[in-house]
């Protein structure tokens, strides 16, 4: 009797980043090479599996070049859930099972962060077999110590920030780069660490004005015309909210946060500041070779897992070893700095000035 060839659907959901070709890569060269396994690319997240007409064989030679490539080969939708209308979710899974059952599939590998995750865990959580790859260059998902996409990031921000320093020093100005960041400031206080920079505001840390002054101030006495800040977007004043800035006049998005810590110093010092936001600079572009390994190693594992039966899982790296993280255990809770991590006492240390 002949073996049944398996069958999995993959997709890539949420914000886009850099290293999803790769791992879109390494699943189809496990799948199709390593164990005669089908995939099929469902397009733009896992509303894709509401619209199967443009489900696609995913072929070895599909993923050819694509290790490099930034964006996403099978297109991403961060635009909401599609459960998102409480009234209509039941129906929608109910359609995603008719789907499901309709391509005939064995399984499905989801790349994704925290909200794609979630959509997926209510997937697994009906009964249908999925596979978590996460990736978000917010290093923000509980259970893995880094994501797809987090690596590049901080290269992108602390080459920028370089870059802003020069300038900074060249004018004897303030310069602040705002970078992403809503709950976690791992990008910021990573590429702060990387640059050099004098300050750096973090969401687990909220900051106080008159710290951040008494800091620019003493640079100054200390001879250092120049300062350069690095500023996660979700980062607070005490007793302050998060702030938020209108997109193309739809829905509000985090940003504004370095303006403010601009204004509150040239307030306090007369001096001239200059903000640079970073934005989606650090989603877009080639992932560099960190990525490059760990999104091939995370596709990989997810692959292997599948074709094992093994789901229900997120697959995840923690301590240097790949982990699982079961679907059931997933919370809203985000990944953030531990006040006594490493690299705040390495900052704190080196006088990076975090607000406090």
């Amino acid at each position: 009797m002949t073996k049944k060839r398996l069958k999995l659907a993959l997709c890539t959901g949420g914000g886009d980043c850099p290293g999803l070709n790769a791992a879109i890569r390494a699943v189809v060269h496990t799948a199709v090479k390593s164990h005669g396994a089908q995939i099929v690319g469902v397009r733009s997240g896992l509303t894709g599996l509401l619209h199967v007409e443009s489900v696609k064989n995913l072929t070895v030679a599909d993923t050819d070049g694509i290790l490099e490539l930034g964006g996403t080969i099978l297109g991403t939708n961060n635009q909401g859930s599609p459960f998102r209308d409480p009234h209509q979710a039941a129906t929608t899974l109910a359609a995603i099972q008719k789907n499901w059952r309709r391509l005939k599939l064995d399984g499905m590998i989801v790349i994704g962060g925290d909200g794609t995750q979630f959509m997926a865990k209510r997937l697994s959580m009906s009964g249908l077999n999925i596979i978590g790859i996460p990736k978000t260059i917010d290093n923000d998902l509980m259970g893995t110590d880094q994501t797809i996409g987090f690596s590049t990031a901080v290269d992108i921000a602390t080459e920028a920030a370089c870059r802003l320093r020069t300038s900074a020093a060249a004018h004897d100005r303030i310069m602040i780069l705002e970078v992403m960041g809503r709950d976690g400031g791992h990008i910021a206080l990573a590429s702060a660490l990387a640059s050099g920079a004098d300050a750096c505001l973090i969401p687990e840390i909220p900051f106080a004005n008159e710290s951040l002054l008494k800091h620019v101030k003493q640079r100054q006495k200390d001879g250092r015309n120049h300062y350069l800040m690095v500023v996660a977007e979700g980062s607070t004043e005490i007793g302050g909210n998060q702030l938020y800035a209108a997109a193309n006049g739809s829905a509000k998005v985090l940003g504004g946060m370095g303006q403010y810590v601009a204004n509150v110093l040239h307030a306090g010092t007369g001096r001239d500041v200059r903000v640079a936001v970073l934005g989606h600079i650090q989603r877009g572009g080639s992932p560099n070779a960190d990525d490059r390994i760990l999104a091939s190693m995370l596709g990989v594992q997810a692959t292997q897992m599948a074709i094992t039966g093994a789901f229900g899982s997120i697959v995840g790296l923690r301590g240097g070893k790949l982990v699982t993280i079961p679907y059931k255990t997933l919370t809203h809770k985000r990944r953030s700095i531990q006040l006594d991590d490493a690299t705040i006492a390495t900052a704190e240390a080196m006088d990076i000035c975090l607000g406090r």
